[in-house]
């Protein structure tokens, strides 16, 4: 799962025309070798995206985001499109 930060991001990013993925990090950790820096980040990631089976994770909009943030304080279930 990608944190609310890198869906803002991914969104942001969409409106100015790129493509974006958000790929899970239980994908990327485990190709991570070393310390953490940014240059081994960088490598797990490029490893990660040329790897096959990879499922990006889908772009939640502002709406879905904050209901899930909003959810344990209003103790309510969410519905099934609103599934994190």
């Amino acid at each position: 799962m990608a944190c609310h930060g890198s869906h803002f991001w991914a969104r942001e990013l969409t409106s100015l025309g790129h493509t974006v993925r958000l790929l899970p990090t239980q994908y990327v950790k485990p190709i991570l070798v070393g310390g953490k820096n940014d240059a081994n980040d960088a490598s797990a990631i490029c490893a990660t995206v040329s790897g096959p089976g990879i499922h990006p994770v889908p772009i939640k909009s502002a709406r879905t985001g904050v209901s899930v943030i909003l959810m344990p304080f209003t103790g309510l279930e969410p519905s099934r499109g609103d599934k994190a």
